[in-house]
């Protein structure tokens, strides 16, 4: 994954490849890390996403959750479950493309 930084809020920038997913919260996204680490910024997911977007490895899985397809061990019925053992939501409408974009790599 690219190295460039890409800025979620105030002067704050990240890394995408240390990323795991973001939440949505209201108006605030939760930027959670693959140390563990989560950093609420006052930027919306859709705005986020839009940011993500140009690094090709994040995927909107639900409205609330932008997820780095990197990190997703396994796709299930309602759900994707993430190296750390993180379930995240998808909905049904979502859940093809995103079986489309893991290329077939991931079990059902």
């Amino acid at each position: 994954m690219e190295t460039h930084l890409i800025a979620i809020g105030g002067r704050k920038k990240v890394n995408p490849a240390e990323v795991l997913f973001l939440l949505a919260d209201n108006n605030y996204t939760f930027v959670m890390f693959e140390d563990g680490k989560k950093i609420l910024v006052a930027t919306t997911l859709s705005i986020l996403e839009k940011r993500f977007d140009t690094t090709n490895f994040f995927y909107r899985t639900h409205r609330s959750f932008l997820v780095n397809l990197q990190q997703i061990e396994t796709l299930e019925a309602n759900k994707v479950v993430l190296k750390n053992k993180t379930s995240i939501l998808v909905s049904r409408r979502k859940k093809e493309v995103l079986r489309e974009k893991l290329c077939g790599g991931i079990s059902k």
